[in-house]
């Protein structure tokens, strides 16, 4: 299955905007994509450090799980993509550059962004 940066974003931006640390973040929550794909990257995301997840898969059922809560690393990474003019220009910069959307290449590309706009 292939990362989607759009999805990542969403659900990033949707376990920020639960109001209770009582409250999960359903895969179907995510309007677009289908709840597998929307669980397969919140897996990922939990790999990656960014959230912490409920995940289970019986044997023969799909992936599912749940975002419970950003973590640290989570809200650092989300403050540096949440404004979506930010978002836009940093894409815009890698594909101009021929550099694949990486979590490195994000990171690297919208502080290049965030100094552009300052100056």
């Amino acid at each position: 299955m292939e990362r989607n940066w759009e999805l990542v974003r969403k659900i990033l931006l949707a376990l920020e905007a639960k109001q209770s640390t009582r409250e999960s973040l359903n895969p179907e929550e995510i309007e677009g994509f289908d709840s597998e794909v929307v669980s397969y990257h919140i897996l990922i995301l939990d790999e990656a450090g960014l959230v912490e997840a409920n995940c289970s898969q019986a044997f023969t059922a799909p992936l599912n799980c749940f975002g419970e809560r950003l973590t640290w690393e989570g809200h650092e990474f989300l403050d540096e993509i949440r404004s979506d003019t930010v978002w836009k220009n940093t894409k815009s910069l890698l594909k101009d550059k021929g550099i694949a959307l990486s979590f490195e290449a994000i990171g690297m590309a919208v502080k290049t962004v965030i100094s552009s706009m300052l100056s």
